[in-house]
Parts: C-alpha cells; sequence; structure tokens
C-alpha cells in the first residue's frame, strides 16, 4: 500500500510523525516533490478564487499526488491544544480535496485535543484502525513515531529549521553568533522554499542566521501571549505572538520579519499586534512582508537588501537605523 503525504501546510510540523507511524505499518510513504511552480500552477487551477497561497499550494501537492497513490492522506487537524483551534480551512481541507479534485482515495480522520479528555493519539489509534485491525501493532507504531517527533522537536528548540530537518542538508549547523532575524509566520510559508522565495537562505547567505516561533517550545509562547487582554482562539497566532516575545527576550535579535499570505485574516491581526509590541518594547526594526502567487522576488530582495543595511550594515558602522533629523 502507498499512500501519499502533500508538502503542504501541517507537513513541516508533522512529517517525521507520520512518515514514522505508517513506516511502522508496513505502508510505503510517499510525498510529492518540494513546491515549484508547476505545483502552483496545478494548485491554482484547482482551488477556490479566494483561497490564500497556502490552501493553493497544498491543492496543487495533492493533485500531484492523487494518481499515483493508493491513499491521500489528509487529516482533519481541528485542535492541537486545548482550548485552541486551527485555521478553518484546515477543517474543511478533506472535504475541499474531494470534491474539488474528485479525489476518492482520501484517507482522513479528525485529530483534536480541544476538550478535556480528548487526545490528538485517539484520533490516531482510529485512523491507524483503517490500515490494521492490530490494536498492539498500532500503538507501536505510535510510540515509534512519537519518538521520532520528539528527537524533531528537540533538533527545532537548539535552532534547526524544519527545511534544514527535511528538505535540506541533514549536516547544516545553526551558527546563532551571526546577526540574528527572527522570521516570524507559519511553519509551511516560511519553510516552503518556493512560496518564501527561499527568505531564509537569503538571509544566510547575507551572512545572518534564522530562528523562528517553531525554535519555541509551545508551553513558553503560551505564557508569553498571556500578556494579551484575551487568549487568541487560535494555536498559530499563540505561537507567533508569543514565539516572538521569547525569541527578542532570550536572544540579541537584529530585526523581526514577518511573512504572511494576502488575504489570512488571523495573520492580519496578529502581525498588527506583534509589530506593535516589539517595536514597543524591545525597539526592534519590523519588516511585514505579505506573499500570495503574483508576489515578485525582485521586489522581496530590494526591501530584505534595505532590512539588512538598515540593521545590520549601518549597526556595524555605529549608526541608529532611525533617519537623521533634518
Amino acid at each position: 500500500m502507498k499512500i501519499g503525504i502533500p508538502r503542504g501546510l501541517y507537513f513541516y510540523d508533522y512529517y517525521p510523525f507520520w512518515e514514522t507511524f505508517f513506516q511502522e505499518l508496513g505502508v510505503d510513504v510517499v510525498t510529492s516533490k518540494p513546491t515549484d511552480k508547476e505545483t502552483l500552477n496545478l494548485g491554482v487551477e484547482a482551488a477556490v478564487d479566494d483561497a490564500c497561497l497556502p490552501v493553493k499550494v497544498f491543492f496543487g501537492h495533492a493533485r500531484f499526488l492523487k494518481d499515483r497513490v493508493d491513499y491521500l492522506f489528509i487529516p482533519r487537524y481541528v485542535s492541537e491544544y486545548r482550548r485552541t483551534y486551527i485555521c478553518p480551512k484546515f477543517l474543511g481541507l478533506p472535504e475541499m480535496i474531494i470534491f474539488r479534485l474528485k479525489a476518492q482515495n482520501v484517507l482522513s480522520h479528525d485529530l483534536t485535543a480541544y476538550r478535556k479528555g480528548e487526545d490528538f493519539y485517539r484520533g490516531v489509534y482510529v485512523l491507524g484502525k483503517k490500515i490494521t485491525p492490530n490494536g498492539m501493532k498500532i500503538m507501536r507504531a505510535i510510540y515509534a513515531a512519537w519518538k521520532n517527533q520528539k528527537a524533531y522537536l528537540q533538533k527545532k528548540y537548539l535552532g534547526y529549521q524544519p527545511l534544514d530537518l527535511i528538505d535540506g542538508k541533514q549536516n547544516y549547523v545553526p551558527d546563532l553568533k551571526k546577526p540574528l532575524f527572527a522570521v516570524v509566520g507559519h511553519a509551511y510559508n516560511i519553510n516552503d522554499r518556493h512560496a518564501s522565495m527561499d527568505l531564509i537562505k537569503k538571509i544566510r547567505r547575507f551572512g545572518g542566521e534564522v530562528l523562528t516561533p517553531d525554535n519555541v517550545p509551545f508551553a513558553e509562547a503560551v505564557k508569553k501571549a498571556g500578556i494579551l487582554p484575551k487568549k487568541p482562539f487560535w494555536s498559530f497566532a499563540i505561537k507567533n505572538f508569543g514565539g516572538s516575545i521569547y525569541l527578542a527576550e532570550n536572544y540579541p535579535l537584529k530585526g523581526i520579519i514577518s511573512l504572511n499570505s494576502f488575504g489570512c485574516g488571523p495573520d492580519s491581526i496578529i502581525t498588527e499586534l506583534t509589530g506593535r509590541y516589539l517595536r514597543r518594547k524591545f525597539s526592534l526594526p519590523f519588516l511585514n512582508l505579505t506573499i500570495d502567487e503574483h508576489t515578485g522576488e525582485a521586489g522581496l530582495v530590494t526591501r530584505l537588501e534595505a532590512f539588512w543595511d538598515m540593521t545590520v550594515e549601518r549597526s556595524f558602522a555605529g549608526e541608529s537605523y532611525l533617519p537623521a533629523h533634518g
């Protein structure tokens, strides 16, 4: 049996878990190729017009895999943590793929930890029952998958990025002594080399290093997000807002770069809150980059170069990043 995992949305959060889980059950795991122009075009053609860029990218990956595997794995992520939700588009993703791509081979199940007594891994167990009736085999697969996922998380907490661990060179070692920048946004935007126009690689090529909310344990992000008068409903909003504050407090950041998808409502709110707080509390330069399928690389590079000059080159010369008077 071949199960296909599209290389989009929560791929960079949970791929080590799912790869190990299915392999332990004796299933061949197939992933789509890294995003390229063909993938994006496939997604734009298939998705609804008002979908955000990451959803269109996911459609492209699903469309690429659909006829190459026995089952297309698209779980319904409802909630990762208690009393939080994920983007509503995640909830409707299995149905959108089934009806827009005419895909009848979708393997899915609800994964939620919203209420007390609900457990993410209960959903994984039920999912395993769709592959094998052997309960002990499923439990062993879950244990092995969690061990691999835990090792993956520990690597991220040391400063490694998902694209380094999954798509990139396994021997890359982050150098946190270089000028540090926090890149804030969804992992599926930041780690998609095509969608982000290789933002992380560009910063490293300039001579800097990158940290993201992925490098912050969620429990720490929750503590830092506690300054808000009301806890956000979305786990990724907590991760981005609280994670940004944690990074600003614990690392000598040169600046913050926010990478958002055009048309994302929650992003528009959280980005504004994050930018205002970090500028006021830490006096950190803040660059907001918004991407969609029409974004040109030249414009992004120009803004990135200017931001680098403002935050790094001027500091080497002893200048402020603020403009001169007069």
